[in-house]
Formats: C-alpha cells, structure tokens, sequence
C-alpha cells in the first residue's frame, strides 16, 4: 500500500527540482524498485537497533543518499 501511494502521490508528481527517496527496513522493496519509474529507494537491513541509530546511519551517508536520484543506482542497502 505504500509503495503504491508513494508511486502514484509522489514519485510519478514531484516537480523537476525537487527529488523523493523513500526509506524502509522492508526488503521487499529491493525488488519492487525496479517497478516504478524514478523511484529511488534506501533499505535499513536488519533494522533491529533502536529509532536513533537509524537516523544516525541515515545522517551518516546523506550525501550518498542525495546523489541517488541523479546516479544510475536506484537503490542503495545500509547494513548499519
């Protein structure tokens, strides 16, 4: 269901200048990705640890989470 909200909301209606990224710990994703036109997606793998160090992984790689859209990988997996 949030795959198909975001495809239909976001990915598909988001201006020229502005990108989104959806983040999840569901794997499912991996595969749905290449499903969806400019969809670019960032997996938490085995997310077991609490809210805050996932911000602080987030954080910590933001710059390569904002190349994603412009780079020709439309998926990028954080192991921790």
């Amino acid at each position: 269901m949030v795959w198909r909200a975001a495809a239909i909301s976001e990915f598909s209606n988001t201006p020229p200048r502005a990108v989104s990224v959806l983040v999840s710990t569901d794997s499912d994703f991996e595969s749905l990705v290449s499903g969806i036109a400019g969809a670019n997606v960032v997996v938490l793998r085995s997310c077991n640890y609490p809210t805050e160090v996932a911000g602080e992984v987030l954080r910590r790689n933001a710059i390569r989470i904002a190349e994603l859209p412009s780079s020709l990988d439309r998926l990028t997996i954080f192991d921790r």
